[in-house]
């Protein structure tokens, strides 16, 4: 592997490094990397006491800079708080690799717990070498990783050429967009309805009553719309306390007040 494609693999250090006064290009967001929250006026009290900033919080690190002066700025990878470790495989064991997406796993047939991950993220090179076992796969890890220097033998040299080349691929597609690890989905509230989707209609369980209603005695009192020729006058209702209008004939008071239903 040329020293380009190092350099490429080991090109990722925003979610490993803590980084100062970092030009404007770097404090940007990489392949990868998206922001979970912005925080306005926040005050960097140990480097930059009294100067207000954004606080920037992505999936892999903390960004922050001031306001007043961009050039002071900070870059926190979150690897560099938790720190991350490997384990060198034991030579003169027979296992099985597997090749994923995001790193390779290699771990011996009568141990399991002879083991090694290497993520892309952490690697270095991968190449073919000479070895006192003859032609061998060498993996090289990044200097955050320990700088391990791992060795596999592949056989027969056909396959060990086919492994080391899908290796050297599958880093090399990962590394154009990383997965860190770090997923994080914000809710919000009232999200409009996708375009076509339709939504299951649900019946309430109510009852509808279907027993006839008598016609209603109050309607049926001004039918003729207070145009009757005949002068009701007042007189007490001992039912109710006070003075009323006559009521017409066929009618009581119950009559107006209540709705029968059969």
């Amino acid at each position: 592997m040329s020293k380009s494609k190092k350099t490429e693999f080991d090109a990722i250090w925003q979610d490993r490094d803590i980084r100062f006064d970092l030009d404007a290009q770097y404090l940007r967001l990489r392949p990868g990397e998206s922001v979970i929250e912005r925080i306005d006026n926040v005050e960097d009290t140990k480097g930059n006491n009294g100067d207000k900033g954004v606080l920037r919080v992505t999936n892999i690190r903390l960004i922050w800079h001031a306001i007043n002066m961009p050039r002071i700025n900070l870059s926190i990878g979150y690897n560099a708080i938790s720190g991350v470790t490997t384990r060198a495989a034991n030579s003169g064991n027979l296992g099985i690799m597997l090749i994923t997406t995001v790193r390779i796993v290699w771990f011996a047939s009568m141990n399991a717990m002879y083991n090694v991950s290497v993520p892309y993220l952490q690697l270095k090179s991968c190449k073919m070498r000479d070895s006192k076992f003859g032609l061998a796969l060498v993996i090289e890890t990044s200097a955050q990783s320990g700088e391990y220097v791992l060795g596999f033998r592949v056989d027969p040299e056909e396959k060990l050429q086919r492994v080391c080349k899908e290796i050297q691929q599958m880093a090399r597609a990962f590394m154009t967009k990383p997965i860190f690890g770090v997923q994080f989905v914000k809710e919000r509230p009232g999200t409009p309805q996708p375009v076509g989707q339709t939504v299951e209609q649900t019946e309430d369980d109510v009852e509808i009553d279907t027993r006839a209603v008598r016609p209603d005695a109050f309607a049926a009192y001004f039918a003729d719309g207070g145009k009757s020729d005949q002068s009701r006058c007042p007189v007490y209702s001992e039912e109710l306390g006070l003075a009323i209008e006559k009521l017409k004939d066929g009618f009581t008071l119950r009559d107006l007040w209540e709705i029968h239903v059969e």
